[in-house]
C-alpha cells in the first residue's frame, strides 16, 4: 500500500541535499507514537542474518532552490511525500499519527499534513509503467586482495535487473513466508539519461541510485512488491520508491503541478 501526504510550509524549508535521513528519522518519529518504531529499529523483519524494515519513501516533491555552495536545497510553500510498505499495518499507523498531528517537524521546521491519499494497487496489470521518485540502487560486495568495496549498477547493465529480482524475492519472503520465484519479472528502463544517476549521502555511506522511468513485466504480486516494498536495496533509507503513471498518486501530482518540478529536478546532475 502507498500513501501520500501532501505538506505545507509556511516557512521555507532548508535541507542537506543529501536529506534522506532527516526524512526517515521523520518517518520513524511519527511510527514512535504509534509504538512500532521500536520494532522496526532494533528488529525489524528478519531473513537469516539479514533484516529489512519492509517500507520505502519517496524524495520531497515541491517547488524549490538549490544551493550548491551551502550543498542545500529549499522548498517552498506544499511538499509531496510518498511513503510504502507491503505491511498495511504500518501505512495505517503513520497515516494515522500525521491525521492526528496538529504539526509535524522535518529538520527543525513545523509542516502542517494539507492532504493524504492512499493507493493500493491490489489488481496490478502483468505490465507497467512507473517513475522513480527516490533512486534504485543495486550493488554487490566483492572481496579483492582481503579487502571489501562496493559495486553499484546502472540500470543498463545486465546485473540491475538480477538483482532487483533477487531483492523482491527476498521481501516475498519476509511478508509470505514462503519461497516463490520472480519468474519472467523484468525492469527495462524506458526514459534514464545520464542525468538520472544520483550520488546520495547517508550517514557515512555515499550510495549511487538512478532515478527515470521503467516497464515493469511479469507476475502481477511481484510488481506490487515492488510498489509497495521498493524497488533495489536499501528500500528504508529512502530508495526505489516508484508509483506507476497511470495511478493516483501520479494524477494527484501532475493536478498539484509536483511532477513537471520533479522532472526538472531529475535533470539536474548530481544528489
Amino acid at each position: 500500500m502507498q500513501l501520500m501526504c501532501i505538506l505545507r510550509n509556511e516557512e521555507n524549508l532548508t535541507l542537506p541535499l543529501s536529506y534522506h535521513e532527516i526524512v526517515q528519522h521523520f518517518i520513524y518519529q511519527s511510527l514512535a507514537q504509534r509504538g512500532i518504531a521500536g520494532f522496526l529499529r532494533r528488529e525489524g523483519f528478519r531473513d537469516g542474518s539479514r533484516k529489512m524494515k519492509l517500507f520505502t519513501f519517496s524524495r520531497l516533491i515541491g517547488n524549490y532552490s538549490l544551493n550548491l555552495e551551502h550543498k542545500t536545497i529549499t522548498f517552498y510553500k506544499d511538499i509531496a511525500l510518498v511513503f510504502a510498505s507491503p505491511v498495511e499495518l504500518i501505512v495505517w499507523e503513520l497515516a494515522e499519527s500525521l491525521l492526528k498531528s496538529s504539526s509535524i517537524w522535518i529538520g527543525g521546521c513545523a509542516l502542517q499534513v494539507r492532504d493524504v491519499f492512499f493507493e493500493d494497487s491490489t489488481e496490478c496489470s502483468d505490465e507497467l509503467e512507473v517513475i522513480m521518485l527516490s533512486p534504485i540502487t543495486v550493488y554487490q560486495t566483492p572481496i579483492n586482495n582481503g579487502k571489501k568495496h562496493t559495486v553499484y549498477f546502472s540500470p543498463f547493465e545486465h546485473a540491475f535487473e538480477q538483482l532487483v529480482k533477487t531483492n523482491l524475492e527476498r521481501k516475498w519472503r519476509l511478508v509470505y513466508g514462503e519461497d516463490k520465484s520472480s519468474g519472467d519479472f523484468s525492469i527495462h528502463p524506458l526514459e534514464v539519461s545520464t542525468s538520472d544517476k544520483k550520488v546520495i549521502r547517508f550517514r557515512d555511506t555515499v550510495i549511487e541510485g538512478w532515478m527515470g522511468r521503467y516497464t515493469l513485466k511479469g507476475d502481477p504480486g511481484f510488481i506490487k512488491m515492488g510498489l509497495d516494498a521498493g524497488l533495489g536495496s536499501k528500500s528504508s533509507q529512502g530508495f526505489g520508491l516508484a508509483v506507476a503513471t497511470d495511478g493516483l498518486l501520479y494524477k494527484v501530482l501532475l493536478r498539484d503541478d509536483h511532477i513537471p518540478k520533479f522532472e526538472k529536478e531529475r535533470s539536474l546532475a548530481g544528489p
